[in-house]
């Protein structure tokens, strides 16, 4: 995960709360949901002091996991329960220094997981999550957005909208004005302008289009 752990994709997972936002009691039901392995941000709720004075890290710890808090510190772990607490609450966004943790990661995670189970001959299960791109959409921050999108896919072009020169006006687009609501009305009173297509292919859209239909 790049976000904290006791967010709600990961909470969905192993926790069971009326509202996302009761990150405490997510926490704990983290601690007693023998989850195997989870790396991400959150340290501020695992290592809070409760009121018996112990802290979340304290109980992950009597129930055998290696609690790390930087990545580096997994080099050597290759089996066994692990949780990797790296950030306070988030990790750091793609254009402010977030490097290559999540794929060094996922990595690692798979490395462990796969370990374990090809001991006990069974299958596993991993959730990954690249989060921040949520964030920075939220906040309508473009520089961010592709910063996440071109960390997640270096061998693909990202054309910005406005684009940063004159080669693209994919954001205005001529035909893309033609579709008013004027149009599209009277495009199904006329059946105007008619278009025609290859047999073969109007088969395939319309599988498709029914497919989509018949989805319940």
């Amino acid at each position: 995960m790049t976000c904290y752990l006791p967010h709600a994709t990961p909470g969905a997972f192993y926790a069971h709360q009326v509202y996302r936002r009761t990150l405490e009691p997510i926490a704990e039901q983290l601690v007693e949901s023998g989850v195997d392995v989870a790396f991400g941000g959150g340290k501020r709720y695992f290592t809070a002091r409760r009121a018996d004075g112990t802290t979340l890290v304290d109980r992950l710890r009597t129930k055998g996991y290696r609690v790390i808090d930087t990545l580096a510190a997994a080099d050597t772990i290759t089996s066994g329960k692990v949780i990797g607490l790296f950030a306070s609450k988030h990790m750091p966004y793609a254009h402010k220094g977030r490097g290559d943790y999540l794929p060094r990661a996922v990595g690692k995670a798979l490395e462990i997981l796969s370990n374990d189970a090809a001991e006990r001959d069974e299958g596993f299960m991993l959730v990954v999550e690249g989060s921040m791109i949520d964030y920075v959409s939220h906040r309508n921050d473009s520089e961010g957005i592709l910063a996440e999108m071109r960390r997640r896919h270096p061998e693909k072009r990202f054309i910005p909208a406005p684009p940063d020169d004159e080669t693209c006006g994919c954001n205005n687009c001529k035909y893309m004005k033609m579709v008013t609501l004027e149009n599209i009305c009277a495009c199904l009173e006329n059946e105007s302008p008619e278009i025609v297509l290859d047999e073969e292919v109007r088969r395939r859209a319309e599988r498709s289009i029914l497919n989509m239909i018949n989805i319940k």
